[in-house]
């Protein structure tokens, strides 16, 4: 199971390689492709949660390095704690794929197309939900890539 989450970290992180300055836009898909095959094999509710707060720590760990830099070069903040607040922010987001992860093991029935409709709108609604959600984090949103 711990190979399953590392493995999702891992496929989280390449995904931030579809969005600028890289631009390997077939990176997103293929990455949720991915994620969402790990999803239909898992072992209940909290193995999902598990591969989608995986994916989600490394794709924001990835994507927002760049406030690592902001907090402590620019803000002062010593180096262990803007580390440790980059880890903290990345870890709530990873919070919205976590859900989907989580819901999606708990409602899927098996059928391949009434599983993709489910996943894509959970998708959906968790980065409609981390755009708005206490004054929101819109940044990195597949569509964008």
């Amino acid at each position: 199971m711990r190979f399953s989450v590392l493995l999702a970290a891992l496929t989280g992180f390449v995904a931030v390689g579809a969005f600028a300055p890289f631009g390997l836009f077939p990176l997103a898909p293929l990455s949720l492709a991915l994620l969402f095959s790990f999803l239909r094999r898992a072992q209940g509710p909290g193995h999902g949660f598990s591969l989608g707060f995986g994916w989600g720590l490394g794709f924001f760990l990835g994507g927002v390095s760049w406030l690592y830099v902001a907090l402590n070069r620019y803000g002062g903040m010593p180096p262990a704690l803007a580390g440790f607040a980059i880890f903290l922010f990345c870890s709530y987001l990873a919070l919205f794929p976590a859900a989907v992860g989580a819901l999606y093991v708990r409602l899927a029935r098996g059928g391949l197309w009434r599983d993709a409709l489910l996943v894509a709108g959970l998708w959906c609604l968790s980065e409609w939900l981390r755009g708005t959600l206490l004054t929101g984090f819109p940044w990195l949103s597949i569509g964008y890539s």
